[in-house]
């Protein structure tokens, strides 16, 4: 994920990359094979491709309301990295997956969902443009700060799925108890956090691709915080940068750089910087820069 910011910094300030592992396959094909393999395993199951990193399954049997019976999100960014890294496992790793997806579908467990409740950030537009266009008053979502919304989530070990208000009220829950619990939830289920720094800016990722996740921890931004602010890179990564007396100006005006950038190429998922100054949330947009922006993807 971190070259992948490498690739925004690249656009906009001709940072050099990173080089890949040795023989990887590109994204695009490593999800090709995936899917292929999920397909036809599970020829039940409808696997739609969202974005590059994003794909969507849900089945084919309806409910009485005419719902798919189940359906979810895979992120394949942290499998693509482990690619990246043992790229000579491709085949088992794969065949890994499907297995480990399969038992998640068959054997799924609502006797455990609220240590499963995770909130991550995403686009306010996200839920209503998916393919299969769900109503997105169906979910369980609240306004979060600019362009950026939380959406509740139910994790598994190879996917996340969006909670609807119906499951909701099965679970016997409220929506504020039940994004408390994703937010006591986090540190958990993210696993270890992962980070880089390159100008200034502090790329910040999970091993478990809940990255979009952390600025909704307890504690994220408080009147003990040190002021900072984030942007909302892709589904599994923000950027952060310092905003305190003593942080020097550099990341901030490259990280300004970058989501302009962003917004002019229809890359970003979101086109402001969310900022916690003095345990508030606020956010700032860059200065149009005369170009015909292309807006967010």
């Amino acid at each position: 994920m971190f070259k992948r910011f490498l690739t925004y910094c690249v656009a906009a300030f001709f940072i050099a990359g990173l080089a890949f592992a040795k023989d990887p396959i590109s994204l695009s094909e490593f999800r090709r094979l995936l899917v292929n393999e999920l397909q036809e395993a599970y020829p039940d199951t409808r696997f739609i491709q969202v974005d590059e990193f994003q794909v969507r399954y849900e089945s084919d049997a309806l409910t009485e309301s005419g719902e798919p019976e189940f359906n979810g999100y895979i992120y394949l960014e942290s499998q693509y990295q482990i690619h990246l890294t043992s790229p000579e496992t491709l085949s088992e790793q794969i065949q890994n997956f499907v297995t480990i997806f399969g038992r998640s579908l068959e054997n799924e467990d609502l006797s455990d969902v609220e240590t499963r409740f995770v909130a991550l950030l995403r686009p306010d537009d996200y839920l209503s443009g998916l393919p299969g266009d769900l109503d997105a008053p169906m979910f369980v979502t609240r306004p979060f700060a600019a362009d950026l919304v939380a959406v509740l989530m139910l994790d598994s070990p190879t996917a996340v799925a969006a909670v609807t208000q119906d499951q909701l009220a099965e679970f016997d829950l409220t929506e504020d108890e039940a994004f408390a619990l994703a937010a006591q939830n986090f540190d958990r289920l993210a696993g270890e956090v992962v980070t880089e720094v390159v100008q200034g800016m502090t790329a910040l990722w999970t091993e478990n691709s809940l990255g979009a996740g952390w600025p909704l921890r307890p504690g994220a931004c408080t009147a003990e915080s040190t002021d900072f602010g984030f942007w909302l890179m892709d589904r599994g990564t923000i950027v952060t940068v310092g905003l305190g007396q003593n942080e020097p100006p550099e990341g901030f005006h490259t990280l300004m750089g970058v989501i302009q950038s962003s917004i002019y190429q229809g890359t970003a998922m979101s086109g402001y910087l969310i900022m916690c100054v003095q345990g508030e949330w606020t956010w700032i947009q860059p200065e149009p820069d005369g170009r015909n922006p292309q807006g967010r993807k």
